[in-house]
């Protein structure tokens, strides 16, 4: 390998090897060259090649076309099957009265000669089996006629019989009396007087239904209860309550009755009894009973539960299959019986129009009967003579009620009910049919719908009993019971009040006549049969194929293929069929996809049968068997025949495309075939439904840190580890065919790495497939340039992929191609490499960005990855010195005792976002504060520690060291590795926790400020001087450091000294002062410089003067001793008087005096403005000596000493006593105005009197 070690400069541009070194703004005008405009409809490739970029354009017109067509064919030949038979079984089905319905159908097209034999013989034994069919349905319909006249004519004979039988006995019938007639119906005959007592008594009369009546049904036999017989309740009615308790006499309990006890009669409550009889035509017939109104109780007590209505419907059980049983009636309480009977087809549910004869008999005590038929009349009633009926008109409507009577009652009713008064007629029993004629009348009609009613008095109104009456009458039942000797009954005896009658039952007794029908002839009914028969056209056609191959022979149809492979079209003829005609055109066209670069020479040259044409316009070929060719095929044609196949030969070009071809043949210009289609396609579509998982050609380029994090755009550290993984995307490939050819192009990746940033960790590249193993046979190279490429498979590897790499640059190449094709290409498993690069140190705190591409490359085809870009961090921390008030005070002066509010951030804004490795984050993270420990004391309960959004951070502790060798190793290593070397004392602000600090405060890109408040030492103030603070943010083991904030203390210097007045400049220090000489003390303030970093707030003269020798009387002065400016605008000069701005506090008895000035005066002066002033302080000497005065000096707090002066007062000689005149004060006690004239004075002369030389200096007193 060889290695460049050019340095190159780097920034946010990528690396510029060609270009040269013009920098950024000749970079991007070559970008500018290399760009070209790009129209709104251009379509974009989403996965282009490095060496092959353009799309698949849309496919030819007569591509579409056809294709449009695949597997269609235009003309045919007409293959005739012979149908003589089952044509033959056709005719013979017609003649025998069949409807033939005959259809043609298409039996489709066969292609070669064996297809064509079996479809002849499939329709031929189709022929064969319908002819069978047809034979087998005419003989069948001929033996159907012949049954059904055979049976007509036996029908037609009984008819005729019946026919004159039932005429002979009309004709006799005709004869006798008509008992009665109404529409259709006759009664004739005679009562046989001989049969009295019995129903035997009408067995002479006879029914006759003409055939007037349409759809007239008549039974067989008598209707009645029979063994099949049963009841249900259909709606509103249930079964009473005494109904199995034998109440009624005959319960089923001995499975003797059937039937039930019905209750809960209204108008519409509806019963049914099924299975009642059975017409002369066999229908089974039923009778469903509605209510055609609400019953009339005959008696009705309000809360008594046994005056209620019921019906017992039953009849006795048959126990032979001929037994029949009336159905009887027991009406309870239950005055007006009316019930509409419907009859119906039980089977059908079908309303049957019944004819009947019924025989009513026990019609007494008044009980009064009316049956109406269909047409609402009462039909045909007989009442013999001596019946003991008597027809009655009832609320409009004719009854007939049975009126037998022994006599007359001689007394009124005596039950309370006035059912009869003295001289009605006193009602007897009829022993039913025992007594015919009495109590019995016939009744003949028909209908659907027939109406029974039944009254228990048909003599009487309806209603009800009133309840008095009821209970008078239930006295008189129990009395009688009681003279009787009997115990009372209950209510439900006393008031069932029951009657009874029968409906139906018995055997015929009256003859019925009906009609014969005749039965209808077969042509009436037979409908001629239809039978089907289906012929078959059968037509051949050649059939055509197209096939797709690789170079190497292997079917790729359907499947993916390398771009830039060569794909071989076979356009495939099956053989031609037997007894064709001759073949004078055979033409093969192939409309060739988009993309698909033909090989013309190639495609000539291996198919030396066919005349091969190509039209580069329409990109279509043509293919025409030559003369010696055709003679070929039509040198026998009672035989198939193969021709040749025409091969296609070229390469496909595109990414992501897909191809999709087909051929059509031309016979004789009469017959064209379109083939099947074929596809292949290559890899890069997105979205593609053929291979729905991931067609896409993708490699994957990622920055991953230590752990195995992402950290694509991410900040990384100098001294760091990149993991760039390079993910070469197979899974598109899986199943792929390719050729060897295409196979040994080669498989691998190139890496252009910025090699100006990073440096390569050549002995841990890895190589992992998608499942986690490790890959081997792969061989890397690294090149500078790629002029220095000196492998021959590199060269190759480079120019079949267009692949040309800035600068220097890895390849990695696959040692065995077809070996790895199988293991992973065609197994669609992707592989990763993992290229460890370390990012240099000379990058930090540059705040630079480097970046990274790669390309795969797969049959010798480039796909780029997207470019990684990553930067380093700048880290400046920040250091200020602030006073009280926030402002910025670095470089001023500061008074001693004045608090500096240092201020250091940390900022890690650089640092949003990152993924640093957990060792890196083990390191720590600390802010170091080399503070002035000569100059300064922190004031730790006031540091403060907060972030962006002034929150307090949590997590740091604090801790002061004497040194640096005293510090935690991390703080030491990190300043050592930049010879940082704090001065002494450090403060250090530590992470506790190292990892939360990193997520909560690094990772987000926080900026954390800490505010240190440090007071001014005050003995800084005597002596004045400059201090310096610097302080260092370390983060992953790397310090950064501040700038250094530095602030000058200047030195309070009171100066003291005595002179005559303010106006005289000697200076009287060490010299001698009369006695009761007049003169001042000279105290002149400390100059204050301006820029300053506080308001002044305290300037103060302190004076503890000799009052043993000196008189005070608190006069004073105060001038400015510079220039100076306030904020209000004043502008002072030196020599203004500023006393009204001072004010004084004496204390005589101590000898002390202050001067202070006021603090809102003092706050006035601007910070821009010097500041220094003088007091003088006038005295006396009041007694000789020496004398020596010293004042005290405080500014802001900070109190110095002035210099002392020292004067002397010699004694004077004694002399007779003088007092000499005082003079005149002007100047006020309160010091705010003084006498100029006593400040112009000379030294005044004191009394004679000799003193003691005074020697001291008075001590200040607590």
């Amino acid at each position: 390998m060889k290695f460049n070690n050019e340095t190159r400069a780097f920034g946010s541009i990528r690396k510029t090897r060609r270009w040269g070194t013009c920098g950024v703004i000749l970079g991007l005008a070559a970008l500018g060259l290399i760009t070209s405009p790009v129209r709104a409809d251009e379509r974009v490739n989403p996965n282009p090649a490095t060496n092959a970029k353009s799309l698949q354009g849309s496919p030819t017109v007569d591509s579409t076309k056809d294709q449009g067509s695949s597997e269609k064919s235009i003309g045919s030949v007409e293959v005739t099957v012979n149908r003589e038979k089952v044509e033959s079984a056709v005719s013979a089905a017609k003649k025998a009265g069949l409807i033939v319905k005959e259809t043609e159908v298409e039996g489709g097209l066969v292609t070669n000669s064996d297809e064509l034999a079996k479809k002849t013989a499939e329709i031929e034994s189709s022929y064969d089996k319908q002819a069978t069919t047809i034979v087998d349905e005419s003989e069948k319909v001929e033996t159907r006629k012949k049954e059904k006249q055979d049976s007509y004519d036996k029908a037609k004979d009984q008819y005729d019989k019946d026919l004159a039988e039932y005429n002979r006995k009309l004709a006799e019938l005709r004869d006798q009396r008509v008992q009665g007639s109404t529409n259709g119906i006759k009664l004739y005959g005679e009562f046989d007087q001989s049969k009295r007592g019995s129903l035997d008594y009408y067995s002479k009369l006879t029914a006759v239904f003409d055939s007037s009546i349409p759809n007239l049904e008549t039974v067989e036999g008598a209707l009645g209860a029979n063994k099949n017989t049963t009841l249900t309740l259909n709606k509103d009615l249930q079964h009473d309550r005494l109904e199995n308790k034998d109440f009624y006499g005959h319960s089923d309990s001995k499975g003797t009755y059937g039937g039930s006890v019905i209750t809960g009669i209204k108008q519409g409550s509806t019963f049914t009894l099924h299975n009642v009889g059975k017409t002369k035509t066999g229908k089974t017939i039923s009778a469903r009973f509605v209510a055609r109104n609400n019953p009339i109780p005959e008696h009705k007590i309000a809360g008594n539960p046994s005056t209620y209505t019921r019906l017992n419907v039953w009849w006795n059980k048959a126990k032979t299959d001929t037994d029949i049983s009336s159905v009887n009636f027991n009406p309870y309480n239950y005055t007006n019986v009316e019930w509409d009977i419907h009859y119906y087809d039980e089977k059908t549910g079908k309303p049957i129009d019944l004819g009947l004869v019924s025989i009513y008999s026990d019609l007494d005590f008044g009980q009064a009967v009316r049956h109406t038929y269909g047409d609402n009349s009462t039909g045909i009633v007989v009442n013999p003579s001596g019946s003991s009926v008597k027809e009655t008109t009832v609320n409009g409507k004719t009854y007939w009620v049975g009126v037998k009577a022994d006599g007359v009652y001689k007394q009124d009713d005596p039950s309370g009910l006035n059912r009869y008064k003295a001289g009605d007629p006193y009602y007897t029993d009829v022993d039913d049919y025992n007594s015919i004629p009495e109590g019995s009348i016939v009744s003949v009609g028909h209908g659907s719908v027939q109406r029974l009613t039944y009254l228990q008095h048909g003599d009487k109104p309806f209603s009800t009993y009133t309840e008095s009456q009821s209970s008078a009458y239930r006295e008189y039942w129990n009395n009688w019971n009681k003279d009787h000797g009997k115990a009372a009954d209950s209510d439900d005896e006393i008031f069932s009040s029951g009657f009874a009658f029968q409906l139906w039952g018995g055997r015929s007794i009256i003859n019925q006549l009906e009609e014969p029908k005749p039965p209808l002839k077969p042509s009436e009914s037979t409908t001629p049969r239809e039978v089907e028969v289906t012929y078959t056209r059968l037509r051949t056609t050649p059939t055509v194929e197209k096939l797709v191959k690789n170079s190497a022979g292997t079917n790729v149809n359907n499947s993916s293929v390398p771009k830039l492979s060569e794909v071989v079209w076979e356009l495939e003829t099956k053989p031609l069929a037997a007894n064709r005609k001759e073949t004078t055109i055979y033409e093969l066209t192939d409309n060739l996809p988009q993309g698909y670069l033909l090989d013309l020479a190639k495609t000539v040259a291996q198919n030396q049968d066919f005349t091969v044409t190509y039209d580069k316009d329409k990109h279509q070929l043509k293919g025409s068997l030559k003369a010696e060719g055709l003679v070929k095929v039509n040198t026998d044609l009672s035989k198939a025949y193969k021709t040749p196949v025409l091969k296609v030969y070229g390469t496909v070009t595109n990414d992501g495309a897909t191809y999709k071809n087909n051929f059509h043949l031309n016979l004789n210009n009469e017959f064209e075939s379109y083939s099947n289609i074929v596809k292949v396609t290559t890899p890069g579509k997105p979205n593609d439904p053929d291979n729905p998982n991931n067609n896409l050609i993708k490699p994957l380029k990622h920055n991953h840190n230590k752990d195995g994090v992402i950290i694509d755009g991410k900040t990384v550290l100098a001294g760091s580890t990149n993991y760039y993984h390079i993910t070469l995307d197979y899974d598109q490939y899986k199943g792929i065919k390719a050729d060897p050819s295409a196979i040994l192009k080669g498989f691998g990746a190139i890496d252009d790495y910025p090699e100006e940033a990073v440096t390569i960790n050549k002995s841990d590249i890895r190589y992992i497939d998608s499942e986690g193993k490790e890959v081997s046979g792969i061989s890397v190279y690294q090149y500078d340039s790629i002029e220095a490429v000196d492998n021959d498979k590199v060269k190759a590897f480079l120019e079949s992929s267009e692949i040309k790499p800035k600068g220097a640059f890895q390849v990695f190449l696959v040692d065995d191609p077809e070996a790895y094709f199988k293991q992973y290409i065609k197994a669609g498993k992707s592989v990763t490499i993992i290229d460890p690069m370390v990012t240099k140190e000379e990058l930090r705190n540059t705040g630079k960005s480097f970046e990274n591409t790669a390309y795969q490359v797969d049959f010798g085809n480039g796909y780029k990855t997207d470019t990684v870009v990553n930067n380093v961090p700048t880290v400046k921390p920040t250091k200020k010195n602030l006073n009280k008030a926030g402002v910025d005070i670095d470089g001023k002066q500061v008074l001693a005792g004045t608090v500096n509010y240092y201020t250091v951030t940390a900022d890690y804004s650089q640092y949003k976002g990152i993924e640093a490795d957990k060792d890196r984050i083990g390191k720590g993270f600390y802010i170091v504060d080399d503070y002035p420990e000569e100059a300064v004391t922190i004031n730790q309960d006031g540091v403060q520690v907060t972030d962006s959004k002034g929150q307090v951070v949590k997590g740091l502790k604090m801790a002061l060291y004497k040194s640096l060798e005293k510090a935690p190793s991390g703080v030491q290593e990190a300043l050592k590795s930049r010879n940082f070397t704090p001065k002494g004392a450090i403060q250090v602000f530590e992470a506790e926790n190292p990892e939360e600090f990193y997520k909560t405060y690094v990772q987000t890109g926080e900026v954390l400020t800490i505010t240190n408040p440090m007071t001014v030492k005050k003995e800084l103030g005597q002596t004045g001087g400059k201090y310096e603070n610097t302080a260092y943010q370390i983060d992953f083991g790397m310090a950064y450091v501040t700038d250094t904030v530095v602030n000058n203390v200047p030195k309070i210097e009171p100066k003291k000294d005595v002179v005559i007045d303010h106006l005289s400049k000697e200076s009287l220090d060490g010299k001698e002062v009369k006695l009761n000489q007049t003169f001042n003390y000279k105290l002149v303030g400390s100059l204050i410089p301006k820029d300053r970093s506080e308001q002044l707030f305290e300037y103060k003269f302190s004076d503890d003067y000799d009052e043993t020798h000196d008189d005070y009387q608190s006069v004073y002065k105060v001038f400015a001793a510079v220039d100076f400016e306030t904020s209000d605008g004043q502008k002072f000069k030196a020599g203004d008087e500023l006393t009204k701005f001072t004010s004084q506090v004496v204390d005589k008895a101590k000898g002390k005096v202050d001067i202070s000035f006021d603090d809102a005066f003092l706050k006035s002066i601007l910070e821009t403005s010097e500041f220094q002033a003088e007091v003088y302080l006038q005295m006396t000497r009041i007694q000789s000596g020496t004398v020596e005065n010293t004042y005290y000096h405080t500014v802001n707090g900070v109190e110095v000493v002035s210099n002392t002066v020292v004067t002397h007062t010699p004694e004077e000689p004694k002399t007779p006593e003088e007092h000499p005149q005082q003079p005149e004060r002007s100047l006020p006690s309160t010091g705010e105005q003084a006498s100029a004239e006593l400040l112009l004075a000379g030294l005044a002369m004191g009394g004679a009197a000799a003193g003691l030389l005074y020697s001291k200096r008075k001590k200040k007193e607590a």
